[in-house]
């Protein structure tokens, strides 16, 4: 399961609502819980507004870094 599914369903949220959260379409967002797309910087800064938790956006640039 990737990590931000897992916070995701932490916080008892839906694609939709994780989607417009982040700031992407839910298709577009369900593709990045796929591992097809990665969240840019924009969205992880909007992820860890949306947690509060710089451990969050620490943990998933460390993750786009092992991608490439």
């Amino acid at each position: 399961m990737s990590n931000i599914k897992s916070i995701r369903q932490h916080l008892n949220l839906t694609q939709d609502q994780m989607a417009i959260a982040v700031g992407v379409s839910r298709s577009y967002y369900a593709n990045i819980e796929r591992g097809r797309y990665r969240l840019n910087r924009e969205h992880l800064m909007n992820l860890a507004k949306l947690v509060g938790e710089d451990a969050v956006l620490q943990s998933l640039m460390n993750e786009m870094k092992k991608v490439g």
